[in-house]
């Protein structure tokens, strides 16, 4: 567990309408919400630990700032439970993992207690590997997912309602994995 003395940012939360933020790579204790809409949190490339809390986005985008990726590792404090990352809403998310360095391929590594979900009528561009083994990935809804690359290490994964992720194997910024689970919808 992350020592809450070491937070760079403690429950970061951007609401309200219109708001465009920057973020760095660092410490979220209490985690990160995005609500209201029309808002936009930027993630510079690089490492973020959310610590407790996880993230929230039921509205507006997450996105990163296209210059090398990011890592995102979900965990707890001793004050704070590890929490889910949840899309939901009209959330629209677009991030890519690094392709360079310790993590690199790598965009959410989940420790055990806390689930990935995506619901809602949100879009979601994610490439790279979700890593949560002991835990459960969610698509619902009408909740989309496309990319070149995205791969999910879990426990569970499910899909219900409406909901789409679509990978492109023949794309050449994909992966060049030869593992596909689905072409098509």
């Amino acid at each position: 567990a992350i020592d809450p003395e070491d937070c760079d940012e403690d429950n970061f939360r951007v609401t309200g309408n219109g708001n465009t933020v920057t973020i760095s790579p660092g410490t979220y204790c209490g985690g990160i919400t995005i609500a209201g809409s029309n808002n936009t949190v930027i993630m510079e490339s690089g490492e973020y630990i959310i610590a407790g809390g996880g993230i929230s986005a039921t509205g507006g985008t997450l996105t990163d700032d296209g210059t090398g990726g990011v890592y995102i590792y979900n965990t707890g404090t001793d004050d704070d439970a590890i929490q889910p990352i949840s899309f939901g809403g009209t959330s629209s998310i677009d991030l890519d993992a690094q392709t360079s360095g310790t993590y690199s391929g790598v965009l959410f590594h989940m420790d055990t207690g806390a689930d990935f979900n995506a619901t809602g009528t949100g879009d979601t561009d994610l490439n790279g590997t979700i890593y949560a083994p002991d835990n459960d990935v969610e698509y619902s809804g009408t909740a989309s997912q496309s990319s070149s690359c995205l791969q999910i290490i879990s426990n569970t994964v499910t899909m219900s309602g409406t909901s789409d992720v679509l990978a492109d194997p023949d794309d050449p910024a994909g992966c060049n994995s030869d593992v596909v689970i689905a072409d098509t919808t």
